[in-house]
C-alpha cells in the first residue's frame, strides 16, 4: 500500500462527510442581509466592483469594506447560473475542502489522530457549516488561512521551492479575501523568521526540517516578498478604507468582554442552539488538553504556528481605532476557529495515546473522541438547514401570487436598498422595479407592489394605498400595499392672485412617483427625506411643466438643495450632478452642475443615517439657486432634468428638495390643471369609462369622477357629482388614488381604482349572478379566493369549469393550457374562526393567547379535531405542506399535536407528524415551521388534512400574517382548462351550481408565474 494512501482516504472521507452536512437543502432557506450584499457586489462587472471595493464606492444594497477575490468567485459561479444554489457552491465547496485540509494540517503539525479528530470537529461544526451555506467570505476565508498554514510549515520544514511559490499564492490570496488576512500573514512570517532562526543548526528529533543556510533563507525571503508584492496594487485601497473609517475618539477595549469570547465559544461550540449544553465547555476543555499535550511534548513551533497567525488578526481587530468597535461579533474572530479545533484533535489525540498499540488505534480512538463531541452537532444539522433569520423568500413568493393587477415594485423605509436588491434576485423580473417602468415615456397610471420595511420603528403612511400584507419576525417588519399612481405631468404652472406660481418636493412622502415625468434609478426616501441612487450608475429624474392657455411665464428659479456623505478627509469624490433644462420640446442645456467641490467651504452637520451602523450620520447641506429666467421665458412648455452620479467612489451626493418659483401674467382656465392630466390619462387610454358600480373580472383603468359639475365636461371623466357620491357611499373608507384640484384648491376631479383592493366580482348561494363589465380579451389565467365548491360559471355564452372544492382561505389560481396552484393559508384568528373550521370539528377552539392570536386548540382534555377536505378534477402533481404545532411538554406526555393525511375521502387516515409532549416541561417553540411533502395518490385527486390534538397543551398555529400561517400548496395540471372571452362591456356572470361556494373571481390576460425557486420551502 503506498505510504500516503491511508492519510488520502481519510482526507477523502472527511471532504465526503463534511459534504454531506453542508449540501442538504441548500436552496430552501431565505437569503439574508449580508448573502444580498454579497450577491449585490458578485453581479456587478469586475472592473466596477473592484473599484468599488477599493474606494468604498456606492453600491444597489449598502456599504462593505471586504477585498474583491470572495466576489470574484462568486461572480465566476453566477456566470453559470444566477441561482441560489449555485451561488451557495463556493462556499460549501470550500467548507468541505478546509475539513480534509484541517486534517492534512493536524497530521502534519501533531499527528495523525490529530488531523483526524479535528477535521471531524470541523466537519460538523454548526458554525462553519451555517458559513459554508451563507453566501459571505468566512469559508473561503477559513480554506485559505488554513492552506497557507499547512503550505508555510510544509515550506519551511522541507525548505523546497515548490512548496513556498505555493504558500506565496495562498498568502497573496489571503488578504485579497478579507482585510483580516493581512496580519494573519504578517504573524505567518513571523512564525517563519522564528522556525528559521531556530532551526539555524540541526534540531534533535526534527530530521525532515533542515538546518537552514542561505539557500533556505533566500526562498524564503523571495515566498514572502512575492506574496507582499501581489498585495501592493491593492494597499492603496487598504489605506483608504484605513483612513476613511479610523475613529481616533474610540476606545479598543471598551467593547471587549468576557461575555463576548463566551459567545464565541458558544457559537463555536453549539451555533444558533438555544440550549447549548455543556458542548462549548468540553470542546475549550479538549483543546486545554491538547494544548497541554503540545507542550509536554515541547512542541514549541507548532504551537507557535497554530495560535499566532490566529491570533494577531484578533488583536489587529480590537485594537483598531475604526467604527467597527461598535459591532464586534464572533466573526470577527473567526480564524480562532481552526486553531482552536486543531488543539481540540491534538487532546483527542493524546487520549488516543493512551491505548499502547496499535498505531492505527490511537488514531482510532482520537477520531472516536472527537466523533462523540461532534455527534449532537450532526444531530443537530436538520435542525440548522431550518433555521432561517430572513422572511425574503416568503416574502417574495407571497407577492409573486398576490400582487393583482400591479406591474411595478418599489420599496421604502429601513434598508430599501437591501429590500429592493432581495426581492428583485426572487421575482426575477415577475414584478418590475418602478424605475425600469417609470423612464418609459408618457406614463400616464401605474399600479405599483409599495414594500417598505422597518426596524422597530413606525411605518410610513402611504395616503391612498391599499393593505396587501404585513410581514413580522422579532423588530422585522414589512408592509406590502398596491398604490395607484397617477401621473400628474406635465405640472400646469396655474398663477395665483399675486401671478405666481410654486412647486416644491421635500421627498418627505412618495410625490415624485406621480409629479415626475420620468424616474429612472433614483427612488425617494421618505425616512431620510432624499431623493436618492438606485444603482451605481447615474440617475436621472425629470419634471415637465406647462404654460397653459392665457398665460405667460415672465421668470423662473430653480432652488435644489443637496447632501454630500463623504468620510475620507482628502478624497475627493467624483460625484456630480447637472441640471439640465429643455424648452417647447428642444434640446437639453445643462445650465448647472454641482460637484464635491462646491462643499468645500460647508461644514458637516447632523444628518439621518445612511446605515444602520452609525457611521454615515453626518452630511454636508448645499442649495443652488439657478435663475432660469433668461432661457425660460416666453416658453410655452419646458421641462428640466436633473442627473445624479454617484460615482464609483467614497462620497453619496443625494438631493434633498427641489423648489421651482415662477412668476407669471395672465390668467389661467380654473380647471387648467385637471385637465391637462385628464387629457394625457385619456391619450394613453388609461382611463375607464364604464359604470363604477358594475364590478370588473379583469382589471380596467381608475374612474375619473367629478366633484363639481363643471369637472364633469373635462375628457376621461366617467361621472359627475352624483356617481361620486353614490361610489363613496357603496365603498365606505376607500381612498382615491389622487385628487385633481382646481385653480381654487378645492377638489374637482376624484380617482378611484377598484382593482387595488383585490377581486370584487364575488359570488355565492346567497348571490349566484352578478353584471361585470370589461374591455374584451382573451383571459389566460384565472384566480378565485374563498371557499370552493367547484365554482363553475357561464359567461357570456361560456362555461368554464373549475373542477375544485376546497375549504375557507383558499386561493386557486390557474393558467389556460398550462399549470395551477392551490393555496390555502387559514386564519384562526378569533374574528375568522368560525368562517375558517368546518362545522365537522370536534371539540375545537381559538387558542386563548393574549400575546398571539391565530390559534387552534382543544376546548378541554379531551381529544379534538379539525378535517380539511380538498377535491381537484385537476390532477395533482405535487403537495406540500407547513405546519407550526406547539404542545405543553406536561409530566404526563398528554399532549400531543398530530397532522394525519387521507386520499380516499376520508375513509382512512395516516400520520404524517406527531409532536409529543416529551415531559421535560415547558412549551415547545412557537412559530417553529415543519414542512411536509404529503403522499398522493397518482389516480386520486381527493387530500383531506386532519390536525389532531390530545389534550388541551396542544396547538396549530395560523396567524392572519402569511409569515406565520399553516400553509398548503397543491401544483396542478391544467391543461384542460380553455381560455375563454372576456366580455366587451357589459355581461352577466353566473355560477352553474351555487352549492357552498362563497368565492371571489379576477381573469388576467397573462398566465400567472409560478417561480420553482420560490416554492421549495
Amino acid at each position: 500500500m503506498p505510504r500516503h494512501l491511508p492519510a488520502i482516504l481519510l482526507a477523502l472521507g472527511l471532504f465526503a462527510l463534511a459534504l454531506c452536512a453542508r449540501l442538504p437543502h441548500l436552496d430552501r432557506e431565505s437569503l439574508w442581509e449580508d448573502d444580498w450584499l454579497a450577491l449585490d457586489r458578485s453581479s456587478l462587472p469586475l472592473a466596477d466592483m473592484a473599484a468599488i471595493q477599493q474606494r468604498i464606492g456606492p453600491a444597489r444594497t449598502t456599504y462593505d469594506y471586504q477585498p474583491p477575490l470572495y466576489y470574484a468567485v462568486e461572480h465566476a459561479a453566477l456566470g453559470i447560473s444566477r441561482s441560489v444554489y449555485v451561488a451557495k457552491l463556493p462556499g460549501v465547496l470550500a467548507g468541505a475542502l478546509t475539513a480534509a485540509v484541517l486534517f492534512f494540517l493536524g497530521r502534519s503539525l501533531f499527528s495523525t489522530g490529530a488531523g483526524l479528530a479535528g477535521g471531524l470537529l470541523l466537519a460538523g461544526c454548526l458554525y462553519h457549516v451555517n458559513a459554508s451555506r451563507s453566501i459571505k467570505v468566512y469559508a473561503l476565508l477559513l480554506l485559505f488561512f488554513t492552506a497557507s498554514q499547512l503550505a508555510l510549515w510544509t515550506a519551511l520544514k522541507r525548505g523546497r521551492t515548490g512548496p513556498w511559490l505555493l504558500y506565496a499564492a495562498l498568502a497573496a490570496a489571503l488578504p485579497y479575501i478579507s482585510y483580516i488576512g493581512l496580519p494573519a500573514v504578517a504573524a505567518q512570517a513571523l512564525v517563519g523568521a522564528v522556525f528559521l532562526f531556530a532551526h539555524r543548526r540541526d534540531v534533535p528529533g526534527l530530521p525532515e526540517a533542515a538546518p537552514t543556510d542561505r539557500g533556505r533563507l533566500l526562498r524564503a525571503a523571495i515566498g514572502f516578498a512575492l506574496a507582499a508584492a501581489a498585495y501592493l496594487p491593492w494597499l492603496p485601497g487598504l489605506l483608504f478604507i484605513q483612513q476613511t473609517f479610523h475613529n481616533p475618539a474610540a476606545r479598543p477595549w471598551e467593547h471587549v468582554k468576557w461575555s463576548l469570547f463566551a459567545e464565541m465559544l458558544v457559537d463555536f461550540g453549539r451555533f444558533a442552539q438555544p440550549q447549548p449544553g455543556p458542548w462549548p465547555l468540553l470542546l475549550a476543555a479538549l483543546a486545554g488538553v491538547g494544548l497541554f499535550h503540545a507542550l509536554a511534548r515541547r512542541r514549541w513551533l507548532e504551537l507557535l504556528l497554530t495560535l499566532l497567525p490566529s491570533l494577531v488578526p484578533v488583536v489587529t481587530v480590537i485594537t483598531a481605532k475604526t467604527e467597527m468597535n461598535e459591532v464586534l461579533s464572533t466573526r470577527h474572530f473567526v480564524l480562532l476557529l481552526p486553531a482552536l479545533l486543531l488543539l481540540a484533535g491534538n487532546g483527542a489525540a493524546a487520549m488516543g495515546a493512551l491505548l499502547p498499540r496499535p498505531a492505527w488505534g490511537k488514531t482510532a480512538l482520537a477520531g472516536l473522541v472527537a466523533a462523540a463531541l461532534a455527534a449532537p452537532q450532526f444531530a443537530d444539522l436538520p435542525r440548522l438547514w431550518r433555521h432561517a433569520i430572513s422572511y425574503d423568500k416568503e416574502l417574495a413568493a407571497y407577492l409573486a401570487t398576490a400582487r393583482g393587477p400591479t406591474e411595478a415594485i418599489e420599496f421604502f423605509g429601513y434598508k430599501a436598498p437591501v429590500k429592493r436588491f432581495a426581492l428583485g434576485w426572487y421575482l426575477d423580473g415577475r414584478i418590475a422595479p418602478l424605475a425600469e417602468t417609470a423612464t418609459a415615456p408618457d406614463v400616464g397610471y401605474r399600479r405599483v407592489l409599495a414594500v417598505q420595511n422597518s426596524l422597530g420603528a413606525p411605518l410610513f403612511d402611504t395616503p391612498g394605498a391599499s393593505p396587501l400584507t404585513d410581514f413580522k419576525v422579532s423588530i422585522f417588519h414589512t408592509r406590502a400595499e398596491r398604490l395607484g399612481i397617477v401621473g400628474r405631468a406635465p405640472i400646469v404652472l396655474v398663477p395665483d392672485t399675486a401671478g405666481r406660481f410654486a412647486y416644491a418636493d421635500g421627498f418627505d412622502d412618495l410625490r415624485v412617483l406621480a409629479d415626475a415625468a420620468s424616474l429612472g434609478k433614483l427612488a425617494p426616501d421618505p425616512s431620510s427625506s432624499l431623493l436618492s441612487p438606485t444603482d451605481i450608475q447615474p440617475g436621472v429624474v425629470r419634471y415637465d411643466f406647462l404654460v397653459p392657455d392665457g398665460v405667460s411665464l415672465d421668470a423662473a428659479t430653480l432652488a435644489a438643495g443637496f447632501r454630500l456623505y463623504k468620510r475620507h478627509p482628502s478624497h475627493a469624490a467624483p460625484c456630480f450632478a447637472d441640471l439640465a433644462i429643455s424648452r417647447d420640446g428642444g434640446h437639453f442645456t445643462t445650465v448647472a452642475r454641482v460637484t464635491d467641490a462646491d462643499f468645500a467651504d460647508v461644514a458637516p452637520g447632523p444628518c439621518p443615517s445612511l446605515v444602520e451602523i452609525p457611521l454615515y450620520n453626518t452630511c454636508r447641506k448645499l442649495v443652488r439657486d439657478i435663475s432660469l429666467t433668461e432661457a425660460l421665458a416666453g416658453s410655452r412648455r419646458f421641462s428640466l432634468r436633473l442627473t445624479l452620479s454617484p460615482g464609483l467612489e467614497e462620497g453619496q451626493l443625494h438631493l434633498d428638495d427641489i423648489a421651482l418659483a415662477a412668476r407669471l401674467s395672465g390668467t389661467a382656465q380654473p380647471l387648467a390643471g385637471p385637465r391637462a392630466v385628464l387629457e394625457r390619462l385619456a391619450e394613453n387610454e388609461s382611463l375607464d369609462r364604464s359604470d363604477p358600480a358594475i364590478p370588473r373580472l379583469a382589471p380596467g383603468g381608475p374612474f375619473a369622477l367629478a366633484a363639481t359639475p363643471d369637472a364633469a365636461a373635462l375628457p376621461g371623466v366617467a361621472g359627475g357629482p352624483q356617481a361620486l357620491a353614490a361610489y363613496k357611499a357603496a365603498h365606505p373608507g376607500e381612498q382615491p388614488v389622487a385628487v385633481l384640484a382646481a385653480a381654487s384648491g378645492a377638489p374637482a376631479v376624484e380617482l378611484y381604482d377598484p382593482d387595488l383592493a383585490g377581486p370584487r366580482l364575488c359570488l355565492s348561494a346567497r348571490q349566484p349572478a352578478v353584471e361585470t363589465t370589461g374591455a374584451g380579451g382573451k383571459a389566460q389565467a384565472l384566480t378565485v379566493l374563498g371557499r370552493l365548491d367547484a365554482p363553475s360559471f357561464t359567461l357570456s355564452g361560456q362555461t368554464v369549469d373549475i373542477p375544485v372544492a376546497a375549504p375557507a382561505g383558499t386561493t386557486l389560481a390557474v393558467n389556460a393550457g398550462g399549470q395551477g396552484r392551490l393555496w390555502w393559508r387559514p386564519d384562526f384568528s378569533k374574528a375568522r374562526f368560525a368562517a375558517m373550521v368546518p362545522d365537522t370539528a370536534v371539540n375545537v377552539r381559538p387558542v386563548p393567547d393574549a400575546d398571539n392570536d391565530g390559534g387552534l386548540s382543544c376546548k378541554d382534555a379531551s381529544p379534538c379535531r379539525a378535517d380539511f377536505p380538498f377535491l381537484s378534477g385537476f390532477p395533482v402533481k405535487r403537495a406540500r405542506l407547513t405546519v407550526y404545532p406547539r404542545v405543553a411538554n406536561d409530566p404526563e406526555g398528554k399532549n400531543a399535536a398530530h397532522v394525519l393525511v387521507s386520499t380516499d375521502g376520508g375513509a382512512s387516515f395516516r400520520p404524517v407528524l406527531s409532536l409529543v409532549s416529551d415531559r421535560s416541561g415547558g412549551w415547545t417553540p412557537l412559530f417553529k415551521p415543519y414542512r411536509l411533502e404529503l403522499p398522493l395518490e397518482k389516480t386520486s385527486g381527493m387530500l383531506a388534512i386532519r390536525l389532531e390534538m390530545t389534550g388541551d397543551g396542544a396547538q396549530f398555529w395560523s396567524h392572519a400574517r402569511p409569515i406565520d400561517a399553516l400553509a398548503l400548496t397543491l401544483a396542478l395540471d391544467t391543461r384542460a382548462l380553455a381560455a375563454f372571452d372576456l366580455p366587451a362591456g357589459p355581461a352577466v356572470m353566473r355560477l352553474t351550481h351555487p352549492g357552498t361556494n362563497a368565492v371571489c373571481y379576477a381573469a388576467d390576460t397573462a398566465p400567472i408565474p409560478f417561480p420553482a425557486e420560490l416554492e421549495r420551502q
